[in-house]
Parts: structure tokens; sequence; C-alpha cells
């Protein structure tokens, strides 16, 4: 199966843009979708951030859903991380975080107190948490780190 992406765009002679009309993505630019692999969207609420620890780690038989510490590399990256790489990568990072606190909802919900709300604020909560201990997420700069930062890379 293929996922093909609806571009837009109409631009003038100057090149600004005059309005939106939609073309389909060029063949070579589809993403080829692997059948059955999902992450369901998480639902709105205080205890939302644990669904995102339990999709993490515990198998989900009525969906038929692998936990996705266990699925396999290539549902996550390549042409699917457009798919699924954001959620993985989120359930993931809430996922570190809650072992960090060594599993303790209050502790959790006392250093976030606000961010079990919406799991956005939660993951702004988290990266920031993380910025002040001197701990980058994501990849390292051309220029190298800042003395007395380390690198954190989620695979």
């Amino acid at each position: 199966m293929l996922l093909c992406v609806w571009r837009s765009s109409l631009l003038d002679a100057s090149g600004a843009e005059l309005h939106h009309a939609q073309k389909p993505t060029p063949l070579s630019e589809c993403v080829k979708i692997i059948p059955g692999v999902v992450i369901p969207n998480l639902k709105k609420g205080d205890k939302a951030w644990l669904d995102a620890v339990r999709q993490w780690e515990h198998r989900d038989p009525a969906n038929r859903l692998t936990p996705l510490r266990d699925g396999p590399r290539e549902w996550y990256s390549g042409g699917m991380r457009k798919v699924t790489g954001s959620k993985c990568s989120q359930r993931k990072l809430i996922f570190d975080e809650y072992e960090r606190l060594e599993r303790s909802e209050a502790e959790s919900v006392k250093l976030y107190p606000d961010a079990h709300k919406h799991i956005s604020t939660l993951i702004l909560a988290i990266c920031e948490t993380n910025k002040s201990w001197g701990v980058i997420m994501g990849h390292q700069s051309k220029h190298g780190l800042i003395p007395g930062q380390t690198l954190t890379r989620y695979n």
C-alpha cells in the first residue's frame, strides 16, 4: 500500500503563492505503508500519559498490537517514519521519563502538574527539564556539544 501526500501551491510570476491547488505527489515521493502497523492516538485526559507508557511496553491483544519497544525498526524508520515515527518517539520519551522517576505516578504528577492534561504539554515539559540538566534531545550539532552537555539518542 502506498501513502501519497497531496501538495498544494500555485505561484505568480514573482513567486508569491496565489492559492492552494491540489495535485498528487509524484509516485517516487510516496511512502510504502506496512499493513497492520498502526499506533493508536492517545485519549485526552489526566491519564493519557499512562496510555503512552502502556503502548511502549505492553502488548494490546484486543487490537492485536505489539509493544512499540518490540516492533521491528522498519516500522518506525525509512518511509514509515513519516507515518509512525513521531508517535513512537513520543511514547519512548514519556516512557523513559517515567522510568527515570522510578515508575512513580505521584512523582511524575508532582514534577509535571499541568503537563498531564495534554500529551504535547508533557512532551515539551520533559524536553525543557532535560535541557535544564544539560541533556540534548535529538541530533548533535555539526559544531559539537557545548561543554558539560551530553547527547541522548532515541533509536
